[in-house]
Order: structure tokens, then C-alpha cells, then sequence
């Protein structure tokens, strides 16, 4: 499946309490009217641990595929969308990206975990091909086989995107669920030198978030 991620900062007028309940109380029944979604998650950010512009929100919509989101071109629920995203992001803040996604660990039966995201951008002396496959290849086995990890998934951005010769604020986010055994000390201190080695470090961005599963 295709994923969007959106991802932004709250109106500076409004407080984050306020932010928080608009866009999880009101925003999900304009979105849930675009056809074609399957999956729709709001990630609300609790703590910036790495990382410049503090961001306040990710969103995750899924879709089959590109032709399934882009067949709302036009829709007016798609306008609708935008017209309430005023309500609570600030103006011109939204970055968004086209993924694909690689889950490597899968514990579906936890469910007391919490959920750390981090943006990376890739170092810029390797190709996008060949940051996602070293990623993928190197660290994805390595950060699922840690002690405590419940859940590991390397979204990337579309490869097509780099062929049209733009290039996208971020090329990839993690998502890692992870229980109380979790640790970044020892072998977790090996993994993210690894992860460094393929990423602009300068640019990474990490974040705890609250998730909440829409649909």
C-alpha cells in the first residue's frame, strides 16, 4: 500500500490541548469522507528528543495505491479537507511525503507500547536507491532484533519522486513501537552509529508521539 505522511505545526494561536482536540475530535470526520482510504492514524507529539522545527503533528493516511489517491483530484472532500486544516496548522507549515512501507518485526498481541518517530534524511552523497536499500538491508534486521521492540516499519519515500528530480524534505520515517525492555545502551549505541552512516545526522528528527488509530 501507499502512505502520506502530512506532517506540520499547530496554529500558534492555539494552545496544545486545543490543537489536540480539534484535530482529534473534529478534523477525522471531514478526512474519513475521502473515498479510497484504508488506514488513517494521527500521531500527537508528546516530546521533540532530536531534532529542529518542533513539529506538533504526523499524519499516516493509507491508500491501495497512487492511482487510488490520486483519483481524488477534484473531489470535494479533498477541499474540504484543506479548508478545515486552517482551523488548527499553522500556515505553510505542512511537509508532505509519498512512501512505501517495510515492516520488519510485527507483535500484534502487545498492546501497552509506546511509539517513537523519526524523520531522517539521507546522507547526500548516496542515491536514494542506494540509502533505502543499505537501510533496509543493514539496520531494519538490527533495530527489530533489539530487546523490547514490539514493532519496527521503515516507511520510504516513492523512488519515482527522485526521477522527476525533486527532492523531498525527508526520504524516509521510522515508526517503532517498543515495550519497557527497550534500550538504546549497548548493542541500540552500535545500531544508531550504523544508522549514521547513511544518514544526514544534522537532519534527523526524532519525536515521542501519542498515537491514535482513526480507522
Amino acid at each position: 500500500m501507499l502512505k502520506q505522511l502530512s506532517i506540520f505545526r499547530k496554529r500558534e494561536d492555539l494552545t496544545q490541548d486545543a490543537f489536540r482536540h480539534y484535530w482529534r475530535s473534529r478534523h477525522p470526520d471531514i478526512v474519513t469522507r475521502l473515498p479510497g482510504i484504508r488506514r488513517y492514524v494521527q500521531n500527537h507529539v508528546t516530546a521533540v528528543l532530536r531534532g529542529e522545527p518542533a513539529w506538533d503533528g504526523i499524519a499516516e493516511v493509507w491508500f491501495d495505491d497512487i492511482e487510488s489517491m490520486r483519483a481524488n483530484a477534484g473531489n470535494p472532500a479533498l477541499a474540504d479537507i484543506r479548508a478545515d486544516e486552517a482551523n488548527f496548522i499553522s500556515a505553510g507549515s505542512m511537509v508532505s511525503i509519498l512512501t512505501e512501507e517495510h515492516t520488519f518485526v510485527d507483535d500484534a498481541t502487545v498492546s501497552e507500547v509506546r511509539k517513537l518517530l523519526a524523520l531522517v534524511k539521507r546522507r547526500p552523497d548516496l542515491t536514494a536507491e542506494r540509502f533505502q536499500e543499505e537501510w533496509g538491508r543493514a539496520v531494519g534486521p538490527e533495530v527489530a532484533d533489539l530487546p523490547g521492540v514490539r514493532r519496527y516499519v521503515q516507511a520510504c519515500c516513492r523512488l519515482g519522486l527522485y526521477r522527476t528530480g525533486r527532492e523531498p524534505a525527508f526520504d524516509a520515517m521510522v515508526s517503532l513501537w517498543y515495550g519497557e525492555r527497550f534500550s538504546l545502551a549497548g548493542e541500540g549505541c552500535r545500531i544508531v552509529a550504523l544508522e549514521e552512516t547513511l544518514t544526514d545526522a544534522s537532519r534527523t528528527v526524532t519525536l515521542a508521539v501519542e498515537e491514535a488509530v482513526i480507522i
